[in-house]
This record gives structure tokens, sequence and C-alpha cells, in this order.
């Protein structure tokens, strides 16, 4: 190919300031040796110097002190042994206003082809998104610190307060060993229901433990054959007079003790909220594509519209825990373990004649989570 004429120099030189003049990036252009050649609007916007002000001055006016010795030697080492360490790739540095105020850019370098002779940068101010991300770290750190308190708390309520608790149940032993046969109805009910309210209270702080430790542990996901784990699920339950059907369901990645205490919570909370002494619950699953859907329904009486979203809530219950036991934490169990794994879970009527379907979608691909 033969070298272009002056003319065709000069006329590619017009162009090409035409060019950088239309582009919303800075663009500035450098010799070999660090001499701003090229200095478009945008850069001047950028940086607040007229293009007057740094053209023929050293690049390094545009950079803090601490990048202008390294630009340097940078410099010298590409012209004395052509290793190239950013030409052609970009990456995120700190630039410096005409004000001397220190900000965060995002530089493309290239090298410019022959007849031309230098360096090009392309140059985006990032500080916004610099600060939307040191935000959002202030705020892991925060939410981190927050979870570690809830655990410490949980673990307080759970051990310390189990303590005292313990102590006032064997009390409750005690007197009725005591007088136990001396007391009247009236003592016999109260003392009934105080060691309810004991249970309760340890039933609780139990769960509230529970929940606190889901997903502070780093979670290992392997194969299921989620067929075989609710299998082990339901040894676990003493399902009495309930009829379980199941069908067949897939394998998939996922963590076994979450999916376990999933669905162990799902069936028992089915159970526990019945109207009856018996029912029917199943549990089906659907191939939804990008989602493994499953449905946990039962024929009970159902969940108010109102209330299907509040269910999801700690220490939620339809009835009052005199009429059904439990520490209404369990549909917070499944709701916290599935927000875990990206997914998504709601409430709709039974296929049943009437009841609850609890909807499971379930992502496929976890990794990209």
């Amino acid at each position: 190919m033969s070298k272009l004429s002056n003319m065709e120099i000069s006329r590619e030189s017009v162009e090409l300031d035409a060019l950088l003049e239309t582009t919303v990036d800075a663009i500035i252009t450098i010799r070999p040796d660090g001499i701003i050649q090229r200095f478009n609007r945008a850069a001047e916007v950028m940086f607040g110097f007229g293009r007057d002000e740094v053209i023929g001055q050293n690049v390094k006016c545009l950079m803090p002190d601490q990048y202008a010795t390294e630009h340097d030697r940078y410099l010298h080492d590409y012209a004395t042994t052509g290793v190239k360490h950013i030409i052609g790739t970009g990456r995120a540095v700190l630039g410096r206003r005409k004000n001397g105020e220190i900000f965060h850019l995002d530089l493309s370098v290239g090298e410019m082809l022959p007849p031309y002779e230098g360096f090009v940068g392309i140059l985006r101010d990032i500080t916004d998104r610099v600060e939307a991300e040191r935000k959002l770290l202030e705020h892991s750190r925060e939410l981190a610190r927050s979870n570690e308190d809830l655990t410490q708390f949980a673990y307080i309520a759970s051990h310390d307060l189990k303590a005292p608790l313990q102590g006032i149940d064997n009390l409750a032993s005690w007197i009725e060993e005591k007088v136990g046969a001396h007391m009247d109805e009236e003592c016999t009910t109260y003392m009934r229901l105080l060691r309810n309210r004991i249970s309760r209270l340890d039933s609780l702080l139990s769960s509230l433990l529970q929940y606190s430790r889901i997903g502070r542990r780093n979670t290992v996901l392997e194969p299921l054959n989620l067929n075989a784990v609710l299998q082990e699920t339901l040894d676990l339950l003493d399902l009495g007079n309930f009829a379980l059907t199941v069908d067949p369901l897939p394998t998939f990645e996922a963590s076994q003790t979450e999916i376990s205490m999933l669905f162990q919570n799902l069936i028992t909370n089915a159970m526990k909220h019945h109207d009856r002494d018996h029912g029917r619950i199943h549990v089906s699953y659907q191939d939804q594509g990008l989602f493994h859907e499953f449905h946990v329904e039962d024929d009970g009486p159902g969940i108010p519209e109102d209330m299907r979203d509040r269910v999801f809530g700690m220490f939620q219950t339809l009835h009052p825990r005199d009429r059904v036991e439990g520490s209404g934490m369990g549909l917070a169990f499944v709701k916290k373990i599935i927000e875990r794994n990206g997914a998504e879970v709601f409430i709709q009527p039974s296929t049943f004649e009437r009841g609850t379907a609890v909807v499971i979608l379930w992502p496929k691909d976890q990794r990209s989570l």
C-alpha cells in the first residue's frame, strides 16, 4: 500500500477532528512522548480545561500525582521494550479536573496506526457508578452487620432465655407434685395453661434461632433426587389420618437441608391448619421450561385472599394459638428459603373441592443467581 500524501493526511485530519467533536465520549490523542495533540469538546467538559490550555502539554496534567509518575515509566518501558500493559484494554483510573478535583474514569487506550504516531484515549466519567457501587457495598456491609446482630439476638433468645424458661417449667412441675392432688378444677386449668404457654415460648425461641440460621452458612448445591429427599422428609413426619400423594418429581441442584425444611414446613402447615383430623395433601410437579413448578395442595378450610401475603410473615397464624398450636414461623421459613434461591412462592385455591395450594416456581439455573 502506498504512503498517504500530505494532502490526504490533511483531509483525513480534518475529518478526524470533525468526528471527535461530535462524539459524546472524551477523546484525547497524545504523541509517543505523552504530549497532548487533540482534546475534543467532551474532554473539555469533563476536565474543565480549554483545549488551548492542554494541547502541547504533557498528559500528566490530567492525572493525580501518583498516576503521573507511573505514566512516565510506562511510556519509557513501552518505547524501549515494546511490552504493552493497558494498550488495547480498558481499566478504571483517576483523573484530575482543572479545579483540582479528583474523579473516577473508565479509560480505554489504543495505539494509532501509521502514518500517525502516538496513542488515543477514550474516557468516560464513572463517578456516579463508583458512588453507587460504594453505597451498595456499604449497604451490604450494614445488612451483614444487621444479620449478625439478628443471629446474636436469636442465640441469646434461644440460649439465655431458655434457661430461666426451663426453671419456670421445673417450678410448675414441683408445684404440681406438691399440691396437685389438692388443686381444684380452676387451678388445674390454670396450671395446664401455664405449661402450654411455657411449651409455646420454647417453640417460638427455637423457631427464631432456626429462622436466623437459614443461609448463614455456605450452602452446598448438589444434584438431588427430589423423590428420595421428600421420602426421607416424610419418614420424619407423623401423617396420622392424612393421605399424602406425590407426583414423580425431578432431580435438580439445591441444598438438601433447605429443600427438606421447605417441604416439611409446607406439609406440616397443611395438617396443622386443617379443620378436620383427616384430609388430603397432594404434591404435584410441572416442568415450565426455565422453572420447576411445584404445588403443595390440601383440602382444608383455605386461606382468605386478603391473608395470602400476610401468612408468610413471622409469627403469623390464621387462628388463635390456643386453638392451633404452633410458632407461626412455618411459612416464614418457606419464604426465606424461596427468596434465598431466587424462586417465587404464592398461594392460590386448591384443585380439591376446597383448600389451599402453595405454588413454588424454582429456577433451573441456580448459577445465574
